[in-house]
């Protein structure tokens, strides 16, 4: 079986907003590449591709906990910018879907 049809875990993760927007952009970085994935799959890539080397993750935690939010924001600003709309669920489609009025 393929890793990424494995069992399924939930997990709740609390984060800065400015992380949470970079997964965002990173979302639609891999979409407008061609993937069709989603948030969790995104997370699950990155955690699966990370070397099992304690001292390289102390150093990455280290590198983020001392990290100027300034200078993290103004690393996207050569990315292309995300299109407004709420989030869709799961790879189904864009990660993005323009926000309408409701119907009532």
């Amino acid at each position: 079986m393929r890793l990424h049809r494995g069992r399924r875990r939930s997990t709740l993760v609390h984060w800065p907003e400015k992380v949470d927007h970079r997964l965002d952009l990173l979302l639609h970085l891999a979409n407008q590449a061609g993937e069709n994935t989603s948030r969790a799959q995104l997370l699950a890539a990155l955690v699966a591709a990370t070397p099992l080397d304690g001292a390289r993750l102390a150093r990455l935690l280290r590198k983020y906990r001392t990290r100027d939010e300034d200078a993290f924001t103004q690393e996207e600003e050569e990315a292309p910018p995300l299109p407004q709309g709420r989030r869709k669920p799961g790879p189904r489609g864009s990660s993005l879907e323009p926000q309408t009025a409701r119907q009532g």
